[in-house]
């Protein structure tokens, strides 16, 4: 994975800078684990839109 603003979130066409915190500290603590994270799915996309949607 890149780390420049252009790279894409696995196969999807997500931005990488566009992906949600949560997913972002779920991915430092899996691999910290030495364990593999899970992938990001546009459904957890779309949840992570909204929420960033309505918070103050």
């Amino acid at each position: 994975m890149s780390s420049s603003s252009g790279a894409q979130w696995s196969s999807t066409a997500i931005d990488a800078v566009e992906v949600s915190p949560d997913h972002w500290r779920h991915v430092h603590n899996r691999l910290a684990a030495g364990e593999r994270p899970r992938s990001y799915s546009p459904t957890q996309h779309r949840a992570w839109l909204k929420r960033r949607s309505v918070q103050p």
